[in-house]
């Protein structure tokens, strides 16, 4: 389990920071073929997805805002909606790069 003091001095990377503390909320985004699509195409334009509205992002964090809020406690962070969009397109990087390897 990495931090937010561990992220913040370079101990871990971003990604395993966002990693960490969805493994900790029991979190997952699970890419049926309109998402994937979607996602796929949004980082053809942009690695970081930044394409996609902030607000759609922010979408995804609202059903699960208790789990994700202990669990950044936990990591000695804070519910934001800049750490909730950080997570989610974590998980969809996740997501897509475990997609192609299945695929390859």
């Amino acid at each position: 389990m990495y931090t937010r003091s561990q992220y913040l001095n370079g101990e871990c990377t971003h990604r395993q920071f966002y990693l960490s503390v969805a493994e900790t909320a029991g979190l997952t985004l699970i890419l049926g073929d309109t998402l994937r699509d979607k996602l796929y195409h949004a980082w053809l334009q942009d690695e970081h997805f930044n394409t996609m509205p902030l607000r759609w992002w922010d979408g995804f964090a609202l059903p699960d805002r208790g789990r994700i809020s202990a669990a950044l406690k936990k990591h000695g962070d804070c519910l934001s909606l800049a750490g909730c969009v950080s997570l989610y397109k974590t998980l969809a990087k996740v997501g897509l790069e475990k997609y192609h390897q299945t695929v390859s």
